[in-house]
């Protein structure tokens, strides 16, 4: 049987090289081996029928990568559930519904998804509001120095003074309690960023 080349290769049948185009000639009992390989066609263009090549796969659906929906405040992202901690307190995690165990506050999935609604379009206009921007004045007229964990072990004369105003449950200016004084403490920028960070997952 005849056969040929196909486009863009290259064989050695006994001892000649052939390219793209060339024909020679194999046994009949061979050819269909020779033509499931995919490099050769028939030069007339019939083919066996024990030769016919095998259909190709269909491609395979193109992966999802949609980003995942910033979480509500104190909304509960379905996740797995986190590796509970080998020891210590364990505690259940503050998010509603969330059934992860953790030594305090926020598991870590709950705290990513947390750290994508802080990122979000209507959490940042949240905090240019003017009614956020009169409570924070308000409540840092009232509340000089910062109130952060750290800082409250300190005599208040000792404290630094506070810039920002930071929500006890987390939850931002998006909150139930946004405006509630119970719910708010005074802290410096960096003590508030390095919470924030800790609350993310990305501090300790």
């Amino acid at each position: 049987m005849r056969l040929r080349v196909g486009s863009f290769c290259r064989l050695d049948y006994q001892g000649t090289e052939h390219g793209p185009g060339d024909e020679f000639v194999v046994s009949d009992e061979s050819a269909p081996q020779w033509l499931r390989t995919g490099l050769v066609v028939p030069a007339d263009g019939v083919w066996p029928e024990d030769a016919t090549p095998a259909p190709k796969p269909p491609p395979k659906p193109a992966e999802s990568h949609t980003a995942k929906p910033a979480a509500k405040p104190g909304e509960y992202v379905a996740h797995e559930p986190c590796q509970p901690p080998d020891s210590g307190r364990k505690s259940v995690c503050s998010v509603p519904r969330c059934p992860c165990q953790v030594p305090k506050g926020k598991c870590l999935e709950c705290k990513r998804a947390h750290g994508r609604h802080r990122n979000s379009s209507a959490h940042q206009r949240a905090y240019r509001s003017k009614e956020w921007q009169r409570t924070r004045t308000a409540f840092l007229r009232e509340h000089w120095h910062c109130e952060c964990d750290e800082c409250m072990l300190t005599p208040e004369i000792l404290r630094p003074r506070a810039q920002v105003v930071d929500h006890i449950d987390g939850l931002g200016p998006l909150g139930p309690r946004a405006h509630d004084w119970t719910n708010l403490r005074a802290m410096t920028t960096a003590h508030h960023n390095r919470r924030t960070m800790r609350d993310q997952g990305n501090g300790t």
